[in-house]
């Protein structure tokens, strides 16, 4: 009995050890970005369109995959502009210090780069985030700060400015209390 549990052990460790290795991309292999969806398709379409490794481009270190000839033309001249942000890990993980593998179809293109999320729910929050900044953009040109915008969510209740350092929420960016690690919509997300 003691021989089998010990062969079984064995050959436990020896296929845990070979798994990693199997995994491992070999050296000079290039990290395919997005699951090898177009990204000229997310930003010149909004969509999610599968690219074609025939029509492949790399960038820094990365593979990227183009739909057609057409769309690698316009990615090979000005990459910068079809940027996967966070080599196309989830976008809302990245914001709370955590690498998630992202859903290619799940994205949000914002400022010149594309977006990619887990899931839904990390969709709108980061799309909800967006907002809320758009909301606090507005307010600064205007000059009048909107209510509950140190903490989306909050219903107008924010705290005022002289109660201590504030440090900003990793998921939405809003200036929350040193104390706090989120502001409390996301926080409430996260707990759920």
């Amino acid at each position: 009995m003691n021989r089998v549990l010990t062969a079984l052990a064995s050959s436990l460790v020896v296929a845990l050890g070979v798994v990693p290795l199997l995994a491992a991309p070999a050296a000079g292999d290039k990290q395919l970005i997005a699951g090898g969806y177009c990204a000229v398709a997310y930003a010149k379409m909004g969509k999610a369109v599968k690219g074609n490794p025939s029509f492949s481009s790399e960038q820094d270190g990365r593979l990227y995959y183009s739909s057609s000839a057409e769309a690698k033309k316009m990615f090979d001249a000005e990459p910068a502009k079809y940027r996967i942000a966070y080599d196309g890990w989830c976008a809302t993980g990245t914001a709370m210090g955590k690498k998630i593998a992202s859903n290619p179809e799940l994205f949000t293109a914002h400022k010149g780069a594309t977006y990619l999320f887990s899931s839904p729910e990390a969709k709108a929050m980061f799309d909800k985030a967006m907002d809320n900044l758009a909301k606090v953009g507005v307010a600064a040109a205007t000059g009048k700060k909107p209510a509950g915008s140190d903490d989306p969510g909050s219903g107008g209740d924010a705290a005022p400015d002289d109660d201590g350092p504030k440090v900003e929420c990793p998921s939405c960016h809003f200036r929350v209390p040193a104390t706090d690690r989120f502001c409390r919509n996301c926080a409430a997300k996260l707990r759920n």
